[in-house]
C-alpha cells in the first residue's frame, strides 16, 4: 500500500487557504461587526438617556402647566370674591341711598299729609261755617 500524499498537500492548501481568509477576511468582517455592534450599542444608550431626559422634562412642564393652572385658577377665584364683594358693598351703598330716600320723601310726604289735612280741616271749618250762615242766616 502507498501512502497518497495528494491528501496532506490539500491538508496543507485548506491550511493556508484558511490562514489568508483568516486574517484578510474574518478579521476585518468580524471587527467590523462588532464596530458596529458597539456603535448600535452605544446609539441604543443615547437615545435611552435622551428618552428619558426627554420624559423627565415633559413631567417637569407638566408639574410646572398643573402648578400654573392652580395659581390661575386660584387668582381667578380671588378676583371674583373681590369683584362679588365690591359688588355687594355697591349694592349696600345703593340700597343705603335708596332707603335713605325713600326715608326723605316720607318724612316729606307726610309733612304734606300734615299740611293739607289742616288745610282741609281749615277749609272744612270755613265750608261749615258758611253753611252755618247760610241756614241760620247769621255768623256761627
Amino acid at each position: 500500500m502507498s501512502f497518497n500524499f495528494s491528501l496532506l498537500v490539500m491538508m496543507g492548501l485548506f491550511w493556508v487557504v484558511y490562514l489568508i481568509l483568516r486574517v484578510f477576511f474574518f478579521k476585518p468582517l468580524m471587527a467590523l461587526m462588532e464596530e458596529r455592534r458597539s456603535r448600535v450599542e452605544s446609539a441604543q444608550a443615547l437615545y435611552d438617556e435622551s428618552f428619558a431626559e426627554t420624559e423627565s422634562r415633559i413631567a417637569e412642564e407638566r408639574a410646572r402647566l398643573s402648578e400654573a393652572r392652580s395659581q390661575a385658577m386660584a387668582s381667578r377665584d380671588q378676583e371674583r370674591r373681590q369683584a362679588q364683594a365690591r359688588r355687594q358693598e355697591q349694592l349696600n351703598e345703593i340700597k343705603a341711598q335708596a332707603q335713605e330716600a325713600l326715608g326723605k320723601a316720607a318724612v316729606e310726604l307726610e309733612e304734606a299729609v300734615g299740611q293739607e289735612r289742616t288745610s282741609l280741616e281749615q277749609k272744612a271749618q270755613d265750608i261749615a261755617d258758611r253753611i252755618t250762615e247760610a241756614l241760620l242766616g247769621r255768623p256761627a
